[in-house]
């Protein structure tokens, strides 16, 4: 259900907005149930689940939103750790009137849905999460001169849509997959001065220590999907879950990279789908 043809328009009009603590937040509703939230990684936003939310509202109630400070949601004042956009979640929950949701999350920000899950239990029933992981050695210098200050004023100097393209192409196993359109909406996102310095803040002072520490206490209920050519997040790492997180569910995907709830969406939708509706997975 996700070929291109069908996925998601994303323009200026897309989703609706809702105060939240004062913060103008972006965030797209779809569909009936119990509530599924998509939180995207540091430095994109909703767009990145654009082959994802069809298929899922079709069983759920569907809830992707820009986080703090990212795509279409504004910023605040605060230091934008890890643990600040756990508390922004639960104010943006509290606000919909949301008491528990299972959380479909994608790399950095599946840092985040585990963190918040660690924090808020009892608003958390299972969790979806993709490549998860922060910011390693394996990541694409673009992203890892973030966290230098002298050098990421040097790379950002001459940021363009070549190092976006260079970028989503380490995501995909299938390189060819990265189209002009992909690369002209992902550009826009990070064009935004706002989006841009909140992702590169965000990438400096990036701590996930206390998550990987205390994730053995996440207990039942956490699926985790990786891609086995994934160049940001190398197979291996999913060792360090497996060993950690009791009775986790953990899936790899034959050729795919990193980014695999984009290219191979069909795939992660119906299996995330069965084990959202699951109770008993073996």
């Amino acid at each position: 259900m996700a070929s291109n043809k069908q996925e998601l328009i994303m323009d200026d009009s897309f989703g609706q907005y809702i105060d939240v603590d004062g913060v103008n937040v972006h965030y797209y509703e779809e569909g009936y149930g119990t509530p599924v939230i998509f939180l995207h990684g540091i430095g994109q936003s909703m767009y990145t689940f654009r082959n994802n939310l069809k298929d899922f509202s079709a069983c759920f109630r569907v809830i992707a939103l820009d986080l703090l400070g990212h795509g279409g949601t504004d910023g605040n004042d605060s230091d934008l750790l890890i643990e600040n956009y756990s508390d922004f979640l639960l104010s943006f929950m509290n606000t919909l009137n949301i008491e528990q949701a299972h959380f479909f999350a994608f790399s950095t920000g599946a840092i985040i849905a585990m963190d918040f899950a660690l924090a808020f239990p009892e608003k958390v029933n299972k969790l979806i999460l993709i490549s998860p992981g922060g910011v390693t050695p394996t990541y694409p210098a673009i992203i890892k001169s973030a966290a230098t200050p002298i050098i990421k004023d040097f790379t950002f100097t001459f940021f363009n849509k070549g190092m976006i393209r260079k970028t989503l192409e380490s995501g995909y196993f299938d390189k060819t997959m990265v189209t002009d359109d992909m690369v002209e909406n992902y550009f826009y996102e990070l064009s935004d001065q706002k989006n841009l310095d909140t992702a590169m803040h965000t990438i400096s002072q990036w701590n996930d220590c206390d998550v990987y520490d205390n994730m053995s206490e996440l207990g039942d209920g956490v699926y985790i999907f990786w891609g086995e050519c994934d160049e940001w997040h190398p197979l291996e790492q999913l060792e360090e879950f497996e060993d950690a997180i009791p009775n986790l569910y953990a899936a790899t995907v034959r050729n795919g990279g990193h980014m695999i709830h984009e290219e191979k969406s069909r795939e992660i939708n119906r299996k995330a789908i069965e084990l959202l509706l699951t109770d008993d997975i073996t």
